[in-house]
């Protein structure tokens, strides 16, 4: 089996028998305000979009995975692999592009293809750091992969929310993997998209994040017992309205995963960082570099200079085809918001607001945060331990703990009409972050994916 890395999550991997499986494709234009950094240049993306992989496997619904620009450019006949999800948005959208051969495989059985075999994992939990999951959407899925031909193995995290016990249970059920692809990047919107904290904290918060993202990362290298790692996710920076935010992702550099790796007794051969073209045999455990990827060993500074020269590219909002009934729209929201807390029994005393503010308005700024009577606002109250909401064009002062969310006028109107998505949003840095107390709550994040009509 060989790995060539293309960018993020997106990896081409040939079996010892010729078949090729495509993953996460993600590298022709941006996902939502994500952009690829370092960037594809467009003589190697025509190049992958002539490869016709045998197979593509898409591991979740965020945009920088289901890429529809991307994978719009592949044939329809393609067979898309994906997870059996007891969701089905992630089918419908690939479906609705117009592919015809989509497989859901069942989750944690071994699966035989054509001269290897493939196990699809589930999520894990409820968020990265192993909260137990309230809500049961199934958002993310890993792979592993038996190369039946030269007898090699990977296994490839995506973007789940596994933990180092996880990974040993893995080693032990399905054997410890010749490979490990291991994402050292979350997609959240913490610490850029919390509008009460100032730059400061921000950054605090933001070393705090990779802290814990590294020391997780080297734990779980450690329990899958891989001959070699590596690390995947995070090959962006943000654009448009979000470009300012670049500068405090959570994301860890090459150097600080390397000296993370070593003071966790992880030896430094088996952490291998492979850039856009670099590639794996992992048969031999060879190494080939591509002479002409850029942007190698990056810092902080070199992508956060990078996305300043996007920031004119601002979401597109859509016009709707007739004058938007707002109070109606929300009342039905708010309704199949509840059907889904009912049914995954989410009773908490907890509110959620929402402030629609103007679209001139922004949402989530840098260093201050957004008033709660912005002229133009439209205001959502919803409980979330009963059947209610309230809608106003006035201020909703809190009663008790709420997580309070800011976002545009556009861009509430396209979750609702599901034109867009609540986590990709969130994931995006459009929607801005406050909350009392100040506890993150993986299963609310999970439920706001129901707000729609």
């Amino acid at each position: 089996m060989k790995l060539e890395s293309i960018v993020n999550a997106g990896f081409m991997i040939t079996f010892s028998n010729g078949r090729r499986m495509l993953t996460d494709p993600w590298f022709a234009g941006p996902a939502g305000q994500w952009f690829n950094f370092p960037p594809v240049p467009e003589k190697e993306q025509q190049r992958l979009f002539a490869s016709a992989p045998d197979y593509i496997y898409i591991s979740h619904l965020h945009g920088d995975h289901l890429h529809a620009p991307t994978l719009g450019r592949f044939s329809r006949r393609t067979p898309i692999i994906i997870g059996s999800m007891n969701t089905p948005q992630l089918k419908t959208r690939i479906r609705d592009m117009g592919f015809l051969d989509v497989r859901e495989f069942a989750f944690l059985q071994v699966h035989e293809m054509d001269g290897f075999r493939m196990a699809i994992f589930p999520d894990f939990h409820g968020s990265s750091e192993g909260h137990n999951r309230q809500i049961s959407y199934d958002l993310d899925t890993s792979m592993y992969l038996w190369d039946c031909g030269d007898g090699s193995t990977l296994f490839n995290a995506a973007d789940n929310t596994i933990t180092p016990e996880d990974g040993a249970v893995i080693a032990e059920r399905y054997g410890k993997p010749t490979v490990a692809v291991l994402s050292c990047a979350g997609a959240s919107l913490y610490p850029m998209a919390m509008i009460s904290y100032a730059p400061e904290r921000k950054i605090e918060e933001r070393d705090r994040q990779k802290r814990r993202i590294i020391t997780k990362f080297a734990d779980l290298a450690l329990r899958l017992g891989a001959q070699r790692v590596v690390p995947s996710g995070g090959a962006y920076v943000l654009g448009g309205e979000s470009a300012h935010l670049t500068r405090y992702l959570p994301h860890p550099s090459s150097a600080e995963l390397a000296i993370a790796a070593i003071e966790a007794g992880l030896p430094r051969e088996r952490l291998c960082k492979l850039y856009q073209g670099d590639w794996l045999d992992l048969a031999t455990l060879e190494v080939g570099a591509n002479p002409a990827a850029a942007f190698r060993n990056f810092t902080e500074q070199e992508r956060a200079l990078y996305a300043e020269l996007l920031v004119d590219h601002r979401m597109a909002a859509s016009k709707p085809s007739k004058r938007f009934d707002w109070r109606q729209s929300i009342e039905r929201s708010a309704a199949a918001f509840h059907r889904i807390r009912r049914g995954y029994g989410c009773d908490i005393a907890a509110d959620v607001i929402i402030q629609a503010v103007p679209d001139e308005v922004v949402a989530v700024p840098e260093s201050s945060t957004v008033s709660w009577a912005v002229p133009g606002s439209l205001y959502v109250r919803l409980r979330l331990d009963e059947n209610a909401f309230l809608f106003q064009e006035t201020p909703i002062a809190p009663e008790r703990a709420f997580t309070r969310f800011v976002l545009n006028h556009s861009l509430l109107r396209m979750i609702m009409t599901r034109e867009h998505n609540w986590s990709g949003a969130e994931c995006a840095c459009l929607i801005g972050v406050e909350r009392a107390p100040d506890v993150y709550n993986p299963h609310l994040h999970r439920l706001m994916m129901g707000f729609v009509i």
